[in-house]
């Protein structure tokens, strides 16, 4: 037999106790049931409370309304929810369905209706979007203020072309410094060192100390070599070349001792004015570049020789390029060794081409006249010796 309680009938109207259809009932129902009947509960009070005179429309989850009329009208789930929504923001935090106390939350049966989103997405998109207009124009002042401030990365194709930039960079620097700038400020030294020699062999003092006799076939002094190597004992003037040029010649032809600093004077050839080949060098490039010109030299140009005795001019007549083995270019009688030379010829040599020494430019040029100290220094150089200070 089946006892029914009496009291399960009895209608609760004050409020929609536990099911929500104003019944008491002992009826087991899940967590979202219960919170969908505390929703229409707390949904009727607030709709009593706020006008207690206009009927008000509810619905219950059997699909049946019930209201201050008999009406009935159509389900809307979606407007109904919201209505709902909007109730459960006016309880009480403690009476709020929430995961603690065991209720699915009411935005999660919304999540799939059109249009609806729940609060944690609406504040993730306003995060990105604050996220994107600041990325516009203060960007770098929040990356600042953040501690998150981009640093590029670094590779070793970008590290090893920025060092490859600098040291070229510091190889062109230092070309231009050593075969421009310096080429001057040593040229200017060695032209100084020139006419300082030549105020010296002018007062007769002892800055050379060769021996001199005189050539009986012409009557002109010929002095001999220094015995000292790196000994100064003459000075070069080309006129063409410039009126400050005067280089001093030293004997021997070693680069560092001599000719970084001098033109260089081969030991195994003749002095000037001699019979045979009186043969210097000079640098092209760097150094002073005391040969830098030689090229530019035509037939007839003038080359004079100072030493302690008085000028040797000598004039060009030619020039030509050979391999640096070619030595035979040294003798008495350039190329043929093996003759005896007749004339007075002078050779001045350099390396050739620019920046390199593949080969040796050569100039030659023949003796012309001699100009002894008592009578001055020869018309073509008079003006520079005379500035100079050499008379």
């Amino acid at each position: 037999m089946i006892q029914r309680n009496p009291t399960i009938r009895k209608p609760n109207m004050s409020g929609l106790n536990q099911t929500g259809f104003g019944l008491r009932s002992s009826l087991s129902l899940t967590p979202a049931a219960r919170f969908c009947l505390r929703c229409f509960s707390v949904a009727a009070r607030a709709a009593a409370a706020a006008d207690a005179s206009e009927e008000r429309c509810f619905f219950v989850p059997a699909g049946v309304f019930f209201s201050g009329s008999s009406d009935l009208e159509p389900l809307d789930f979606s407007r109904d929810m919201r209505a709902i929504l909007s109730m459960i923001a006016l309880m009480p935090s403690a009476e709020r369905p929430g995961r603690d106390d065991g209720t699915t939350s009411i935005e999660s049966l919304l999540a799939e209706d059109d249009g609806y989103q729940t609060r944690a997405e609406r504040r993730a998109q306003e995060g990105q979007a604050r996220r994107r207009t600041s990325s516009g124009g203060r960007g770098s002042r929040s990356s600042k203020s953040s501690g998150s401030r981009p640093r590029r990365k670094l590779s070793v194709v970008g590290v090893s072309g920025e060092v490859l930039m600098t040291l070229g960079v510091v190889m062109l620097l230092f070309v231009g410094w050593k075969y421009w700038l310096n080429d001057l400020i040593v040229g200017d030294e060695q032209n100084q060192a020139g006419q300082e020699l030549s105020q010296v062999l002018a007062e007769g003092g002892e800055e050379a100390t060769t021996v001199t006799t005189t050539d009986p076939a012409i009557g002109i002094p010929i002095s001999s070599a220094p015995t000292v190597t790196n000994e100064r004992f003459a000075i070069l003037y080309v006129p063409t070349w410039g009126a400050d040029y005067a280089r001093p010649i030293a004997q021997g032809i070693e680069q560092h001792e001599v000719l970084d600093h001098n033109i260089g004077h081969y030991p195994d050839s003749q002095m000037p004015g001699e019979v045979g080949n009186f043969a210097i060098a000079g640098h092209r490039l760097a150094y002073g570049a005391s040969m830098q010109k030689i090229h530019e030299l035509q037939l007839g140009d003038e080359l004079v020789v100072e030493t302690a005795d008085g000028w040797y001019t000598y004039s060009y007549r030619s020039g030509e390029y050979v391999a640096p083995t070619q030595v035979d270019v040294l003798g008495s009688v350039p190329r043929y060794p093996e003759q005896a030379g007749t004339d007075r010829l002078m050779m001045i040599m350099s390396c050739n081409p620019f920046w390199s020494t593949a080969e040796r430019i050569i100039g030659y040029a023949v003796f012309d006249t001699f100009t002894p100290r008592a009578d001055g220094p020869p018309e073509s150089i008079a003006a520079s010796v005379a500035s100079q200070g050499g008379l």
